[in-house]
């Protein structure tokens, strides 16, 4: 395992098959302030749909909310098309993922 930190979350994270599971130690408002200082775009459903589940993944630059509630269909295609579940986490350095060696992160 390595830590990955995120430098900006739209440069880093974009087009990746990551969904990010925010820790529950995470400050909503905080990470939703980080994003928006990363221009990352319709975050207008940052706290309605990702403060449900605290999942979310970035493409085209765009927040995307991961529903749970309703459908599995979209998180059970997603996970076909190769995208992981990883741990967004925040230390002192700043928020990061642990990437597990078997997923061969290329950065």
């Amino acid at each position: 395992m390595k830590n990955y930190y995120i430098e900006d979350f739209c440069e880093d994270l974009n087009y990746r098959p990551v969904i990010l599971y925010i820790d529950p130690k995470i400050s909503l408002y905080d990470l939703y302030e980080r994003l928006k200082k990363d221009n990352v775009n319709h975050l207008y459903k940052f706290f309605n749909c990702v403060g449900d589940n605290r999942l979310f993944y970035i493409e085209n630059c765009d927040l995307q909310d991961v529903i749970t509630n309703k459908d599995w269909n979209e998180l059970h295609a997603m996970l076909e098309d190769g995208f992981s579940f990883l741990h967004l986490k925040k230390d002192e350095n700043g928020y990061f993922i642990e990437i597990p060696d078997v997923i061969g992160w290329r950065e």
